[in-house]
């Protein structure tokens, strides 16, 4: 039989995994529970703190529909306008109306640049439309300085609040401080206000700076797939002021579509007055001549062969009218598409007569085109690339449209040229004063068709012009959509409880972790196989002999035990 030295031959065992006595950290929890309570406390306390100076933030949306079909005005039951394209790429709205140009416009119109603020103790917060008008006549950049307002319209500027040394300037003065030139006049209605002898700041910025801020917070989306219902939301600390901007900015974007459905028929208008210029001059001169002729030559009247060729002649003569005014347009579109970069400014065929649906359509196409990316040029439009392409491919559509029509024309011309050698054939065996007469007529016809024309062209066109309306119509007016979002009590309280009981419980956690000290038995009979005899705690104190000193206290009674439990183990016979 081997002797008990040999049977309890030490051995460590394997290390053990990671173990967490759970029973000692919550003693110990326990034990430090005023931690939990400091720490509870200074997290609830920040978060009160947090949730009571912090900026409150509130949402505000709107909603607008744009009309998919054109509905039919007045204007129209009297002319049918050509000169509206019906095309609309429903998929650039959500880019057009985030569009760096417009919404700086907007910013611009709303003198969103100018802002006062209350300055608090903690918190200083904006106030929206107060009773003073801004008007900047230069700036130099953004500005800041302090505004206090005084009795008998008087105000004061300082730049320091510490050390003011104030100017004073009165209300409707041009003022000149702190190289910003600019006018304060006092307002009636206005939905904020600044007490007397009360110091606010006062801030200037470039609306082109502020303009990403607006474009980054502006969310646009549509209500639902497949509807013309446009949402619209800007979350911001002054609910008035946003719900002003997105007004303003549903103004802008309603003007925006109207100037683009009327700018091409006011292009028409100028294009028409240019060539009614050159004509008019023209007309008179042919009236006077043939006034001069029949006066000199006493002749009223032609006979009836000469009248019977000039009726025939007449709608020959209307047909080459309309080819000079499709060449004249040609040109124009030729020289346009080749040296010109803004497509948007082009005019339509149909506005002079030339109607060809195929080049009407890509002519619309290319001009709504590069109104897009006139919109989008500032902003980094992933699509802008593709957008470009395809006006490249248009302008190429364009040109070859353009020389298929010429083409045809010039056969047409070469018939009604052939057509007209005939009638002057049988025209010259006319008499002489009844050939000359033929023939100023038929000069002072050709001019007056032709003015008749471009009169009934410009007329059409300013009918268009008066009887277009935006496509763009407000559905929901720009309102608070409930409380503020931000901050949010509940969540800050709850992550408050959270975080002041959560801390400390980590923290006892990873001392147990951490800690490498024998606490208990079980902390020895994890590590190790040997049999445990006993144990004697720990005390501090300067005298070594604790047995001796004390012989009835707790650590001599465990000396006591210990020497029992060796000598069972090492006692000379086998216990086991």
């Amino acid at each position: 039989m081997n002797s008990t030295n040999e049977r309890v031959k030490p051995a460590l065992q394997p290390s053990q995994p990671l173990h967490i006595d759970v029973r000692r950290v919550l003693f110990r929890a326990l034990r430090y529970w005023y931690v939990f309570v400091i720490c509870l406390a200074l997290a609830l306390s920040y978060s009160y703190f947090k949730t009571r100076y912090a900026v409150k933030i509130y949402p505000v949306t709107a909603s607008i529909l744009i009309k998919q079909k054109e509905e039919t005005s007045e204007g129209k039951l009297l002319y049918n306008n050509p000169l509206v394209s019906g095309f609309r790429n429903y998929l650039d709205e959500l880019y057009l109306i985030r569009a760096y140009p417009l919404i700086q416009h907007t910013l611009e119109e709303l003198n969103f640049g100018v802002a006062f603020y209350n300055e608090g103790n903690v918190l200083t917060t904006e106030i929206y439309d107060p009773q003073i008008a801004t008007t900047i006549l230069e700036n130099g950049g953004d500005h800041r300085f302090y505004v206090k307002m005084l009795e008998g319209q008087h105000f004061q500027l300082f730049q320091n609040k510490d050390n003011p040394k104030p100017k004073e300037f009165k209300f409707g003065d041009t003022v000149r401080y702190d190289n910003l030139t600019f006018i304060f006049t006092l307002k009636e209605n206005s939905k904020g206000t600044i007490p007397l002898n009360q110091t606010v700041i006062f801030t200037y910025s470039n609306p082109a700076y502020l303009t990403s801020t607006y474009v980054s917070g502006l969310q646009v989306a549509w209500a639902e797939e497949g509807a013309g219902v446009m949402n619209l939301s800007i979350n911001g600390s002054t609910p008035t002021k946003d719900m002003d901007f997105l007004s303003g900015l549903v103004k802008s974007y309603q003007n925006y579509d109207l100037n683009k459905k009327n700018q091409v028929a006011s292009r028409t208008i100028d294009f028409i007055n240019d060539q009614l210029t050159v004509i008019s001059d023209s007309l008179h001169m042919a009236e006077r001549q043939l006034e001069r002729f029949k006066g000199q030559n006493l002749l009223t009247d032609i006979s009836k062969e000469a009248e019977r060729l000039y009726v025939r002649m007449e709608p020959i003569e209307e047909q080459r009218t309309e080819l000079t005014l499709r060449k004249s347009y040609f040109k124009y579109l030729l020289e346009y598409v080749n040296k010109d970069n803004t497509y948007d400014k082009m005019i339509l065929p149909t506005s002079v007569g030339v109607n060809d649906p195929i080049l009407t359509s890509l002519i619309s196409k290319l001009i709504d085109l590069q109104l897009v990316i006139k919109m989008q040029t500032v902003m980094e439009n992933p699509v802008l690339a593709d957008y470009k392409r395809r006006v490249g491919e248009l302008k190429k559509d364009i040109l070859e449209s353009v020389k298929n029509q010429q083409g045809t024309d010039k056969i047409r011309e070469e018939l009604i040229t052939n057509q007209l050698k005939s009638f002057e054939k049988q025209i010259n065996s006319l008499p002489s004063a009844e050939r000359k007469l033929v023939s100023i007529q038929r000069n002072y016809s050709l001019l007056e068709n032709l003015y008749i024309f471009l009169l009934q062209k410009r007329a059409e066109a300013g009918i268009s012009r008066a009887s277009t309306t935006t496509d763009i119509s407000v559905v929901n007016p720009p309102m608070l959509a409930g409380g503020p979002i931000s901050p949010k009590p509940g969540q800050n309280y709850l992550l408050a409880v959270l975080f002041g009981l959560g801390l400390p419980s980590l923290f006892f956690m990873l001392m147990e972790i951490f800690n490498s000290k024998v606490q208990s038995k079980e902390d020895v009979e994890k590590v190790t196989s040997i049999p445990f005899v006993g144990g004697i705690g720990h005390k501090s104190g300067e005298n070594n002999l604790e047995v001796l000193v004390n012989p009835k206290n707790s650590i001599s009674e465990s000396f006591r035990a210990l020497r029992s439990d060796l000598s069972y183990f090492l006692g000379k016979h086998d216990k086991a």
